[in-house]
This record gives C-alpha cells, structure tokens and sequence, in this order.
C-alpha cells in the first residue's frame, strides 16, 4: 500500500511516498536502482549515500547530475517505509 503526497514550500518542490510493509531488502534494492539510474552523490553533510544500515533501519539518500535529490528509507518494527524526491527551487 502506497500513500503519496507532494509539497512545495520556498526552497524545494517535490513528492513523499508511504509504503507499508516493505522490507529491508525492498528498500535496499530501490537503493541499487535508484544507483543504476545516477543518483550516485551523497547528500549535503553526508560521506555515503547509505545514511543507516543496522539490520532493523535502512535509509538512502543521494543527489543525481540534474540536482534531484531522493531518499529511501525503511524501519522493520514500524512496518512503515518511505521515498522523497525533491528538487531545489
């Protein structure tokens, strides 16, 4: 089940998607795609595109050459994940 939602506030315009019941391996596999597709960058203060990797929590977050920014990301215990992609205004 996915919920979607999108907001445009002063500095970004994008869209947050809510998925249920999606695994770690779910996530970490968009992660590989989304890395596939050129969002190879790590977001501003961060070494890595992957944030948290610690068995229950998996969060990824990178930019690609156009400036696109998207994080995924997962918990196991809350059943909840999510994908944001937002673009600078």
């Amino acid at each position: 089940i996915a919920e979607e939602s999108s907001f445009d506030n002063v500095y970004f315009k994008g869209i947050n998607i809510t998925l249920t019941n999606w695994s770690v391996e779910d996530c970490k596999a968009y992660a590989e795609e989304l890395m596939a597709a050129g969002f190879t960058q790590p977001g501003a203060g961060f070494d890595s595109v992957v944030v948290k990797d610690d068995g229950s929590d998996y969060s990824f977050g990178a930019t690609n050459a156009d400036g696109v920014y998207v994080t995924v990301g997962t918990n196991v215990e809350r059943k909840i994940g999510g994908i944001s992609i937002q673009i600078t205004k």
